[in-house]
């Protein structure tokens, strides 16, 4: 790679539904990193995350890898990285040992996505707003997914980053409007503690959708995300649309209420798989309304940047990047 590296990078990213791998390597013609070998498991059809480790290493056509980057879906703040949304759990030590890495970086998975917003090409992240962005300041990477994901980059000058992890999913969810508030009246029946992430996830968008066919007295009929996003799109009207906003709005709020507390006005990346799915109809919902509504700093966050990541699999890029990083390289590329 970059600087002299010749190894291979294994990169994964294995979240609360599924488990994403790769090998990392620096293309000869463009010096870009490139992931090559990718593979996708459903975690619910594996024991734990050694059993799908060894299974992806069945499959690799490829010599393995000796350095490896690995993002998972939970707090890494000791050896042991316990999941937040999979009855799983990671050793470090079990896992280098087994698998025989010489270098292996164990993060959040967020912070991997993180840096795939500074090394993607620009194809792969569409800007909706310009805004006036504050270099000086971090990043913000917020998505939705199983749970909801959030990490910020502070810039250390020469392409170099420190990223910010955060359990940001978890925060107590504070509604915004009279609509909120009754969602979130319905949702306190049902749940001991309202969290961010009980809206602004993929499960958050069916609690959602229930919550609001109840309101509205309405029969439930689709029981996936996928179904609500589906519907929403084709027929922008009836609980399903409804639902789709209220989502985006309580996003926007909440990458505003990160935004400020990181004090991340560089710009602000959307990443996930869901919002690539809803992309036509975020112009016009009230994401970029909630994200400003914070009072006197409103003038502020309008101007922040806004973007959304849409590239298939960013977290193994940035993965790739960060443990380059981490080893004392010099990025190839960095935006």
């Amino acid at each position: 790679m970059n600087a002299g590296i010749s190894a291979a990078i294994l990169v994964a990213d294995i979240g609360g539904t599924n488990a994403r791998f790769g090998v990392a390597c620096e293309d000869p013609d463009s010096g870009v990193i490139i992931v090559k070998h990718q593979r996708q498991f459903l975690c619910s059809e594996f024991d734990s995350a050694t059993e799908v480790f060894e299974h992806y290493r069945r499959e690799l056509d490829a010599d393995w890898p000796t350095l490896a980057c690995v993002g998972v879906a939970g707090p890494v703040v000791s050896d042991v990285v316990k999941f937040i949304n999979l009855d799983w759990q990671i050793d470090y030590s079990t896992l280098k040992a087994q698998f025989g890495f010489d270098e292996l970086l164990l993060v959040n998975d967020f912070v991997t996505q993180a840096y795939a917003a500074v090394h993607l090409p620009d194809a792969q992240i569409q800007c909706f707003r310009a805004g006036k962005p504050k270099l000086s300041t971090p990043r913000l990477i917020v998505g939705p997914g199983t749970g909801l994901g959030v990490a910020a980059l502070k810039p250390l000058g020469n392409g170099r980053w420190l990223a910010i992890p955060g359990e940001a999913g978890h925060v107590s969810f504070a509604p915004s409007n009279e609509l909120e508030r009754e969602i979130h009246r319905v949702l306190s029946n049902e749940l001991s503690f309202v969290a961010v992430e009980d809206l602004i996830s993929g499960p958050g968008l069916q609690r959602l959708y229930q919550a609001l066919a109840k309101i509205r007295g309405e029969t439930v009929r689709l029981r996936s995300a996928p179904e609500i996003t589906a519907e929403a799109c084709e027929h922008p009207q009836g609980i399903a649309f409804e639902t789709v906003n209220v989502f985006l709005s309580a996003l926007g709020g909440a990458a505003g209420n990160a935004a400020l507390t990181l004090g991340a006005f560089a710009g602000v990346y959307f990443a996930g798989g869901i919002l690539p799915q809803i992309q036509s109809l975020i112009a016009n919902s009230g994401l970029i309304s909630a994200f400003e509504n914070k009072g006197p700093l409103q003038p502020l966050l309008s101007e922040t940047p806004l973007h959304l990541i849409t590239g298939q699999t960013p977290a193994l890029v940035g993965a790739a990047h960060l443990l380059i990083d981490q080893i004392g390289l010099t990025n190839t590329y960095s935006r």
